[in-house]
């Protein structure tokens, strides 16, 4: 609506300038009169009110296009949009054929979401005027929203007949590509309006996002430095920029951007994020924590705080991190849902459920809308062996937030894993719905099928799935290499197992049923002193919250096959 205003208002100078000229007699002199005055009230910001009984008057004198426009201009302010079109139509049923008019109010039915208004008052002033380049972009526009790209296309090749040099078709025509995901006729055009402006940054811009969609990021990031050599501050591209170095794995590329924008940007959340998390990727996390210490000392803010907080966490600093996120929550006032859970995360890992418990419930107490906080009690209480608790928390997380993903995945695992999978599956199904990019999800579902024998293709299918999104993580290979020994393709199955444990190794982690996944497929392949081994190993870690009973039932009852004695 903006660009609308700031259209009339020009416009608005325009018709008066012309209109002046004209003024001949002392009626239409008044007349002038009071558009000067209309105009003057207008630029000191004036009520809208005070102004239009004077277009009243004007329109009785000089009932011009521009007295129609100006008095709809006003009304636009007012908010009124329906009278703003009102006036218009008037105007229109006095003067049919003013370009204008017709322009201005398709422009507004367009604000409106009134496309077929728009359409119509735009396709009738680009009867009237079929050199202005506005109007063809603005119906294209309307096209390409409806779907109707055969028009859209009918009227850049129409546009071009009108003006075969001009840089504006082409890259509004390349816009109509891209959406209709046809990249390669994009950049053909693309390159045809650098032909007509070399040196138009808006090419450059759109050039650059083509690269990226055809897979190509040298040819994007040469785009983006071209575009930056014209336009050197324009932040949406800078962060294009960075966030292609980032994806290409580019890092010190990337720092060097996003350091120079913090440095003119002291503080900003957002950047200091950016510089963090690309320090912490390159495993400088020391230069991190400076980086966020000297930026809470410009700007103490609890994105920031909570930034150090996960930070000191993840290099090992529990104590440290647990004071940054109590010294945040202590004022007993409400706070980020995840100042509590992380909090409470640090003193249930110490062994210090209660007291993690008393966090959440006081999180709870002063956010008791909070899905999240219902959702991290309903995990701790599950760790703390009480299921019911843990199902009563998880149901009424979702009963606050009936479309959260998380919500329902976390109810639906916890009825899986009493033993109600069947309920649990509903839940997540319904969260895989809503969320159907997330591995977690995916995998969880495929291996609930594929441990319980059933749906095993479709079991496979999903954690196939979550392995695009996720390649290297073991549990998922896991589920993978489970699902294939289900299907008798033992040999495979082994050959993929071993690659999660080797990764679960750099991890510095290990998982009883992992290994006992490993122990089946040599036992099954016949190799008994290394499935022995497996299970030996294994059985050190038997009593894991993470173990299911009947996960630890088979772990058990293989290894007393194989004559091992439990500890």
């Amino acid at each position: 609506m903006k660009r609308f205003f700031i259209l009339v208002f020009f416009v608005s100078f325009l018709g008066w300038s012309k209109v002046a000229l004209a003024v001949t007699q002392s009626s239409e002199a008044q007349a002038y009169s009071a558009v000067v005055e209309a105009q003057l009230l207008h630029m000191e910001g004036a009520d809208p009110s005070q102004i239009l009984p004077l277009y009243h008057r004007i329109l009785k004198v000089l009932p011009v296009p521009q007295a129609y426009v100006d008095m709809a201009h006003i009304l636009l302010e007012k908010g009124d949009l329906n009278a703003a079109a009102g006036v218009l139509e008037k105007g229109l049923d006095r003067f049919p054929n003013s370009f204008t008019l017709h322009f201005l109010l398709g422009e507004l039915y367009r604000s409106i979401g009134k496309g077929n208004l728009a359409l119509l008052h735009l396709n009738r002033a680009l009867e009237l005027n079929s050199k202005d380049e506005r109007v063809y972009q603005r119906l294209i526009g309307l096209y390409v929203e409806k779907g109707n790209y055969d028009a859209a296309n009918a009227l850049l090749e129409k546009w071009q007949k009108v003006a075969p040099h001009s840089c504006s078709l082409y890259l509004t025509w390349a816009k109509v590509y891209m959406t209709m995901g046809l990249y390669s006729q994009a950049l053909e055009k693309l390159q045809r309006a650098q032909k007509e402006n070399p040196e138009n940054p808006e090419v450059l811009k759109y050039m650059g996002q083509v690269y990226q969609l055809k897979g190509e990021p040298d040819k994007a990031i040469e785009a983006y430095k071209r575009f930056l050599r014209i336009s050197p501050y324009s932040i949406e591209v800078l962060n294009r920029l960075g966030e292609l170095y980032i994806e290409e794995k580019q890092y010190p590329l990337a720092l060097k951007l996003y350091s120079s924008l913090l440095q003119r940007h002291p503080g900003h959340p957002q950047l200091v994020a950016k510089v963090v998390s690309i320090l912490v990727t390159m495993d400088k996390k020391e230069e991190a924590l400076k980086i966020l210490e000297k930026a809470l000392r410009i700007n103490r803010n609890e994105r920031l705080l909570f930034m150090k907080g996960i930070l000191l966490e993840d290099m090992g600093k529990k104590e440290e991190a647990l004071k940054v996120f109590q010294g945040v929550i202590k004022d007993g006032k409400p706070h980020a849902p995840s100042f509590y859970i992380q909090a409470a995360g640090i003193l249930a890992e110490e062994g210090k459920k209660e007291k993690a418990l008393d966090i959440l419930r006081k999180g709870i107490a002063l956010k008791p809308d909070a899905a999240e906080l219902y959702r991290a009690l309903a995990t701790l209480y599950s760790s703390m062996g009480k299921k019911d608790k843990a199902l009563a928390n998880a149901a009424y997380a979702v009963v606050l937030n009936p479309r959260d993903p998380s919500s329902l995945f976390s109810l639906g695992a916890l009825l899986e894993r009493k033993g109600k999978w069947k309920k649990g599956e509903k839940f997540l199904k319904r969260a895989l719905e809503l969320d159907p990019q997330n591995p977690v999800i995916l995998n969880y579902l495929g291996y609930m099928y594929i441990d319980r024998g059933i749906k095993l293709d479709e079991g496979i299918k999903l954690v196939e799935e979550a392995l695009k999104l996720k390649p290297d993580n073991p549990y998922y290979l896991d589920s993978l290499a489970w699902g294939l020994f289900k299907k008798g393709q033992v040999k495979e199955a082994l050959k993929i197992q071993k690659k999660a444990l080797r990764l679960l190794e750099k991890e510095k982690r290990n998982n009883a049923i992992m290994l006992g996944h490993l122990g089946a497929m040599y036992m099954a392949l016949g190799m008994r002193e290394k499935a022995k081994a497996t299970y030996t190993k294994a059985i050190k870690y038997i009593n894991s919250k993470d173990l299911t009973s009947w996960e630890r039932e088979e772990i058990i009852r293989s290894a007393k096959a194989l004559g091992l004695s439990l500890p």
